[in-house]
């Protein structure tokens, strides 16, 4: 179900790409039942590669006609990007030696992958042996910054400069102290995460605007315990939030829902069929 959920707030207006060329059987259905204003989506399993232009989730080598230009889209998916948008950022190094702690991250990586804390000499070997593991990727070497909050921020971009802001999500420190990969999606802290996060999302939008890209976008942005920000990733596609923050304000609206959990950890897998499961929630 998951390449599923982007398509539920994607609207009738242009078709959507799916493999199968439809959702697993009960979904449409679902979301009807359960979405406030739901509107119903069209899917398609082909692209016509010479004739179709296609807003892809990022650049794909067969599309010829991208909405945006590929090699920009793939430029501002780079955390070697961050620091022509921004001084509200985390300082470059020259190399892992020179300060430690240090953070080391792989330019286009996702999910969290790809990110070493050097504290030490160990920590170098093995990020060294994920170098020679992972075919050597490009990467940037940042400060260290111990942080006390850890937020994201999602919007939609218009060619013109202006955005609409779908909202913001944060990650909690567990008991161990580690930040948990799960987002928590609170309404009551709407207002003052968006004043939080907007001068960041601000310079983004205009470095991008300058790079005549435009679509769906989220950072994150970690502050320290002095207040102060750094912006540390930005997404230039719809993130995996995205549709959350956009049902829950929906599900707000409608029924009074205050709270929203982004899952990512933990074994939630269901061991059967999507129709099954279908069947169970309805």
């Amino acid at each position: 179900l998951g390449p599923n959920r982007y398509a539920s707030m994607n609207g009738g207006a242009f078709p959507v790409f799916l493999r199968d060329g439809a959702p697993p059987e009960g979904l449409l259905d679902h979301w009807a039942q359960v979405l406030p204003g739901f509107v119903k989506p069209s899917f398609v399993n082909k692209i016509d590669t010479n004739e179709n232009t296609v807003y892809a989730y990022l650049p794909v080598e067969q599309l010829k006609h991208h909405v945006n230009d590929p090699d920009t889209h793939f430029h501002l998916a780079g955390k070697d990007a961050i620091h022509l948008m921004t001084q509200k950022t985390t300082q470059l190094l020259p190399d892992t030696r020179t300060k430690r702690p240090c953070v080391v991250k792989t330019t286009h990586s996702m999910g969290s992958k790809g990110i070493f804390i050097i504290a030490d000499d160990e920590d170098e070997k093995e990020f060294e042996q994920f170098l020679i593991d992972s075919g050597n990727p490009s990467y940037v070497v940042v400060d260290f910054v111990d942080i006390s909050r850890n937020v994201a921020c999602h919007f939609f971009m218009h060619p013109n400069g202006s955005i609409v802001w779908f909202g913001s999500n944060e990650n909690h420190r567990e008991a161990d102290g580690k930040f948990s990969s799960d987002s928590y999606l609170l309404m009551e802290h709407q207002e003052t995460l968006k004043e939080m996060q907007l001068p960041f999302v601000e310079e983004v939008v205009r470095y991008c605007r300058a790079m005549n890209f435009w679509g769906f976008c989220g950072i994150d942005v970690l502050f320290d315990s002095s207040g102060a920000g750094y912006l540390v990733d930005i997404n230039p596609r719809v993130t995996g939030s995205c549709p959350a923050l956009m049902t829950l304000n929906k599900l707000k609206s409608e029924y009074g829902f205050e709270v929203g959990l982004f899952r990512r950890s933990g074994d939630i897998n269901y061991f059967g069929s999507s129709k099954q499961l279908l069947e169970e929630v309805t």
